[in-house]
């Protein structure tokens, strides 16, 4: 697939404050997790303009092979429903086969929760559209390990970036890698006036925790995102 030069990060944050995809209130919003972030980010926006969707994938191509390896990756599984076209997307470019979860297997038909021909040993490179406390992803993981796929990383176009997050990850086996974090897009949108003074403390001001999700949740393989 031939794909434009990688999107800057700087660029890919200011194409998501361009099709208002990033949102700040001050009573939050609540994930399944059941953390309450003020920012709620839609990169779904995203997907409804090709001229910065290709730029994106190109991004997530080249941080496959700088950091993770494509010779490394036999599938390219996406979590449903927001992770799913950018692991289309994705295994498109890199010419892998793709897979996807469900968030709960299907109550009629086969009932499965990944869907897609997985093999048993193969390893796969779940990818996401934003992660927060990283519940669904690691709720994926643990489907597809369910299934024989040995599964090591997730790449997300965007992530929160709380320090409790990677201890999650690190405690389930997983290395999250991220174009952009939430810190860089309040960053950029306060240095150009997209955010106002208020909004960014807040949000930085969370950022700094504490966020107890992994300590209140003992389980929370068995949970969503």
């Amino acid at each position: 697939m031939l794909l434009p030069k990688p999107t800057p990060k700087e660029t890919i944050i200011g194409q998501i404050f361009a099709v208002g995809a990033l949102h700040i209130k001050s009573e939050g919003y609540k994930g399944p997790s059941g953390l309450v972030s003020p920012v709620y980010v839609d990169n779904r926006m995203l997907l409804s303009f090709p001229s910065f969707f290709y730029g994106i994938v190109s991004a997530m191509k080249e941080m496959v092979a700088k950091d993770i390896g494509e010779e490394k990756i036999d599938v390219i599984a996406g979590t449903a429903v927001g992770g799913v076209p950018w692991a289309t997307l994705l295994s498109f470019a890199l010419q892998k086969p793709l897979v996807f979860t469900r968030p709960k297997a299907k109550d009629h038909g086969k009932k499965r929760i990944v869907e897609g021909v997985l093999k048993n040993g193969q390893r796969v490179l779940l990818v996401e559209d934003h992660v927060i406390s990283g519940f669904s992803s690691i709720s994926s993981a643990n489907a597809l390990r369910a299934e024989g796929a040995q599964v090591s990383h997730v790449l997300s176009v965007t992530a929160d970036g709380i320090k409790e997050t990677e201890k999650y990850y690190a405690r389930e086996g997983l290395i999250l890698h991220t174009l952009v974090n939430l810190a860089e897009m309040i960053h950029y949108g306060k240095a150009k006036t997209l955010i106002n003074t208020e909004e960014s403390a807040l949000v930085l001001g969370w950022l700094l925790g504490p966020h107890p999700f992994i300590d209140a949740d003992p389980k929370p393989h068995e949970r969503g995102k």
